[in-house]
């Protein structure tokens, strides 16, 4: 087990040293999702890439799922371990 720093409200099991979270949800704000990871220096769990995603998976290979939500569009696609978007694609919104 490892200390959590921060509060979230939801958190995937960890898959190639990160693990998806959902920040924790304050007031009207909608929560994203993100990656954190264990830290080399006391073992607590950080931030590894931001909190940006509307749903996320876990990594496999290398790479994680992401969608992010919009009003006309839906962008998808996968991102690697330095948060870098490696493919996406738009989805209109009917």
């Amino acid at each position: 087990l490892f200390p959590i720093s921060i509060a979230y409200d939801s958190i995937l099991p960890f898959s190639e040293n990160l693990a998806a979270a959902k920040e924790l949800t304050n007031g009207f704000h909608p929560s994203k999702w993100g990656f954190v990871k264990k830290s080399h220096t006391d073992n607590s769990i950080i931030q590894a890439i931001p909190f940006a995603y509307s749903e996320c998976g876990s990594f496999h290979n290398g790479l994680a799922y992401f969608l992010n939500k919009g009003n006309a569009y839906d962008t998808e696609g996968y991102i690697n371990k330095q948060g870098d978007v490696v493919w996406q694609t738009k989805r209109k919104n009917y």
